[in-house]
């Protein structure tokens, strides 16, 4: 992928946890420049007419300016891997040994994320 391609992260501004995680995204240092756009927004389903914005409501997605699309796990690894100081755990965890632990890590966060948003009020 070439590190000069922006980024869209579609994230879910129903969620706590994922409005602070973007907050974190955007307050890192990065090698690749990311916007975020409100899941199944209309802007979002303006720019990107092709994804089902439905799934983006539940499932992290990130597009690439070159149209390249990053859902679920390997979404968040490439969040990583945009950002100067987690590059280096994105390509770790994306590794073949350690990919299974990060989906499952991964899906049980996402399938429990309104539920830490409660905790994080």
């Amino acid at each position: 992928m070439d590190t000069n391609i922006p980024l869209t992260v579609l994230y879910d501004k129903r969620c706590v946890l994922c409005r602070r995680l973007r907050k974190w995204l955007e307050e890192q240092p990065k090698y690749v420049e990311m916007k975020f756009i409100e899941a199944a927004s209309k802007e979002a389903c303006y720019r990107f007419p092709d994804v089902d914005h439905n799934r983006t409501l539940t499932e992290l997605t990130v597009i690439s300016d070159n149209g390249w699309v990053y859902k679920g796990e390997k979404a968040w690894v490439i969040c990583l891997w945009a950002l100067q100081e987690y590059r280096e755990w994105a390509v770790t965890l994306s590794s073949p040994e350690l990919f299974p632990l990060a989906q499952r890590m991964i899906m049980w966060v996402s399938s429990n994320r309104f539920k830490i948003s409660k905790l994080l009020g």
